[in-house]
């Protein structure tokens, strides 16, 4: 049968929905075995913590720069919110850019 005749068939529509099902039911049971729960939550740790260091680094830099402009320029407090709003603007595009990827 062709790809198209299989879409209507009732009897490829069960075994497909079985399939899941079964599928769904191996990935709990592998899911719920307390090695796996100790790999995954070690795993999320370990790159939480590395995602949190890169920021922790890549904020510290970003007001640092800010500090020395904001000393060399001395702009005062319009340019404060100025530079403010324009960091904030920068981060929600990459924020909302990197979501719709």
């Amino acid at each position: 049968m062709g790809d198209e005749e299989d879409k209507d068939d009732p009897e490829v529509a069960y075994l497909k929905a079985k399939m899941n099902k079964s599928a769904a039911k191996t990935v709990e049971a592998i899911l719920e075995q307390p090695e796996m729960k100790r790999l995954i939550r070690k795993t999320l740790v370990r790159e939480a913590l590395k995602s949190s260091i890169i920021l922790c680094l890549l904020f510290t830099g970003i007001f640092t720069i800010y500090n020395a402009l904001r000393s060399a320029v001395n702009w005062g407090l319009a340019g404060d919110v100025a530079a403010g709003a324009t960091l904030i603007l920068v981060a929600a595009v990459y924020l909302l850019w990197t979501r719709r990827s």
